[in-house]
């Protein structure tokens, strides 16, 4: 081979060489990674239930006009981290979807790995749905793109990854609080997916007469609600006012939750072994004490 054709079949090894190394360069994992991205956050949205169903998306939320504020993250440890968010309120949220505050008392947050809280809709006046964190939008890794947070709360109530709102109202509900790590709402349609689970029989004497309840162990509920070290009682509550103390202990392995269908649904608590008077019935709330 001469000197001339060598040089020839070196430059067209040389330029087929640049053009694999620009082909690779144009369908870089860095170009798909970013552009998958974006996708996932034009098809976000957060769904809505309860008492309505709707969704809203997060072109809608910044449509409403973005806040800026500072918060304080204080976690368990008590270690506090400031930080400056970009949302809007909750209650503009609430306005934009026609939802009627007065009908809300408590709203359930669902995150897209599963965690949940129930939250007061006393204590959301300070909430936010926040896209934007330290002048970045939030990604996955920071809890986006929607994360909730509570100025005046601290940190275990805020939420990450924010997928889901469920509006709880007065009718058909009972709340478990008071020496809790986390308040939980039950409603008639929890009870209907926990007896699938957890669901029990027993029969107990009431008034001279073998009568059956079905329902779930109370112990089930407040093992979710995750009760302080230091509890002694429990506390059950009817709607006209009417209360029943128990020892913790009793309330914990005895007590039954039940729900009532008939023409007014409503749930009651059964303890065998306990006094009647002590299975309180048009049940509101069960505070541990």
């Amino acid at each position: 081979m001469t000197m001339k054709k060598l040089a020839v079949l070196l430059i067209v090894l040389v330029l087929a060489a640049c053009g694999c190394i620009g082909a690779t360069n144009s369908s870089s994992p860095t170009h798909s990674t970013l552009s998958e991205a974006a996708s996932s956050e034009a098809g976000f949205a957060i769904i809505v239930t309860g008492l309505m169903d709707g969704k809203v998306t997060l072109d809608e939320l910044q449509s409403l006009g973005g806040i800026g504020f500072n918060a304080t993250l204080v976690k368990s440890t008590g270690k506090r981290i400031n930080n400056t968010y970009v949302g809007v309120p909750l209650v503009k949220v609430f306005q934009k979807l026609g939802v009627n505050e007065g009908e809300v008392k408590w709203v359930r947050f669902v995150a897209e790995d599963g965690y949940t809280i129930t939250l007061s809709i006393d204590d959301l006046k300070n909430a936010y749905l926040c896209w934007e964190e330290n002048g970045r939008p939030l990604g996955q890794d920071d809890g986006g793109p929607v994360k909730l947070v509570i100025r005046d709360q601290p940190g275990k109530l805020w939420v990450k990854w924010l997928k889901e709102m469920e509006l709880i109202g007065d009718e058909n509900a009972v709340v478990i609080d008071g020496k809790v790590k986390l308040t939980v709402v039950v409603t008639a349609d929890d009870m209907n997916e926990l007896m699938k689970e957890f669901g029990e029989n027993v029969t107990v004497t009431l008034k001279g007469k073998n009568v059956t309840f079905s329902g779930v162990p109370l112990g089930v509920l407040i093992d979710k609600a995750r009760s302080e070290a230091d509890t002694n009682n429990v506390t059950f509550i009817a709607g006209d006012g009417y209360t029943a103390t128990v020892n913790f202990e009793s309330a914990y392995e005895k007590a039954l939750l039940v729900f009532e269908n008939g023409d007014e649904p409503s749930f009651r608590v059964v303890i065998p072994g306990e006094p009647s008077r002590t299975w309180v019935k048009e049940l509101v709330e069960i505070r541990v004490g």
